[in-house]
């Protein structure tokens, strides 16, 4: 449980609340884990909602994040852990686009769509040269994408509850909007969550991201030009390959050239 500190913006604070674990996204990654064994890296490992079920099936893993107080909620619930479980997580501060960590891996891993966070097309390029330079000749990089189609659905203005650990409700409302000045084009999304107070009242928090655009043609293509081949390109955890008459997500399996 993570204190409600000021310091959190919402979203990092009821991130687990509102997308809590799900087994069948780790166990996904770890299939490929197991098959070109440790070590794995995880770029934009949030509160370690992949990484921490990485460790439990015995493979060492890395994890890097921009955001401090992600990381302050992975490393919290790494001190939980037993030591056997716990020596094989490695939290680091970190750009995606700018890292350095002198170690070379068999798996790099994008779950849960931190890629969207490149709003450039040569921060894309950074970020996939850093990979290049980290992935072992046998290696696997695996980025979870989200289609337009599922994309532009972030746009519809929606309202959800969830319940936090006191038993309190919190009402989030989302909407979005298209930028399409920019290239490529950006969605900007924009929350409010609302919060019942222990005497009645509410207190109301807002937030706002970024994320790009970006089709399978354009992100095979880039991967293509920074020194990547495509194996496989799958809409679901069960592998189904995509298809982009459907709103889904998008796994790209790639190795080096």
């Amino acid at each position: 449980m993570v204190n409600e500190e000021s310091s959190y913006d919402p979203f990092i604070r009821f991130y687990d609340l509102e997308f809590p674990e799900r087994p069948e996204e780790s166990e996904f990654y770890i299939e490929y884990a197991r098959k070109v064994g440790s070590p794995a890296l995880e770029l934009g490992c949030g509160t370690g909602k992949v990484l921490i079920p990485f460790a439990k099936s015995c493979v060492e893993i890395w994890g890097l994040d921009i955001s401090e107080d992600m990381l302050k909620i992975a490393d919290q619930k790494t001190q939980r852990l037993s030591k056997k479980i716990s020596s094989k997580i490695t939290l680091v501060k970190g750009d995606m686009r700018d890292f350095s960590l002198q170690k070379r891996f068999n798996l790099v891993i994008i779950p849960f769509g931190p890629f969207h966070s490149l709003l450039t097309i040569e921060d894309q390029r950074k970020t996939l040269r850093c990979i290049h330079k980290h992935l072992s000749r046998k290696g696997l990089l695996i980025v979870d994408l989200i289609s337009p189609k599922l994309h532009t659905k972030a746009k519809k203005a929606s309202v959800r509850v969830i319940e936090d650990e006191e038993g309190r409700n919190i009402k989030i409302t989302q909407h979005g909007e298209d930028d399409f000045s920019r290239t490529p084009p950006v969605l900007k999304v924009y929350r409010e969550y609302t919060i019942e107070l222990k005497d009645g009242s509410s207190q109301t928090l807002s937030w706002q991201d970024e994320g790009c655009y970006i089709t399978k043609e354009e992100f095979e293509k880039l991967l293509q030009e920074e020194g990547f081949t495509v194996t496989n390109i799958y809409r679901s955890f069960d592998k189904e390959p995509f298809d982009p008459q459907i709103a889904s997500n998008m796994f790209f399996i790639a190795k080096l050239k």
